[in-house]
């Protein structure tokens, strides 16, 4: 298993993030979905700092209503990925910014979480704020954090 592969155990399947090659490419992928993808040619891969520690912090920004469900943006430490990826000099142009389409609501009430339609499993603790809430969930070596910001109602 790679360093870089986190899994949180949502109640209808997981969560993954993981690395891949693809040919010449690196590809970060989220349950399956690209993320990012970077032509390394022969050079070093120039994003494994997004992920050194063991330890990803994204915050997911949402848009969308509260009807429909958010869908979500990914930050890492705090900033969009496309800055993070710049600010940390990585070769950014040679990064392709894919858009998800992963739903999350929550319902701070029943302390439940929806992502995608699917109820978060009990073993991963979560805490909300007014703001929104934040997943903490299990990786090698340590924990990962998904903050979800804004609120929804899952049904």
């Amino acid at each position: 298993m790679s360093p870089w592969t986190f899994y949180a155990p949502f109640k209808s399947g997981g969560m993954t993030v993981n690395i891949e090659h693809e040919g010449p490419f690196k590809i970060i992928k989220v349950d399956g979905e690209v993320i990012l993808k970077k032509n390394c040619g022969e050079d070093k891969f120039a994003g494994e700092d997004l992920f050194k520690k063991n330890k990803l912090n994204f915050r997911i920004v949402t848009t969308g209503t509260q009807k429909y469900g958010y869908f979500l943006k990914y930050h890492v430490n705090d900033m969009p990925l496309a800055d993070y990826v710049k600010n940390h000099h990585v070769h950014y142009p040679t990064w392709e910014i894919v858009e998800t389409h992963t739903r999350v609501c929550f319902d701070k009430n029943e302390n439940e979480i929806y992502i995608d339609g699917c109820r978060l499993e009990n073993d991963v603790k979560r805490e909300f704020t007014d703001e929104g809430c934040t997943i903490t969930f299990p990786v090698a070596g340590g924990e990962g954090e998904i903050k979800v910001q804004g609120s929804g109602d899952p049904k």
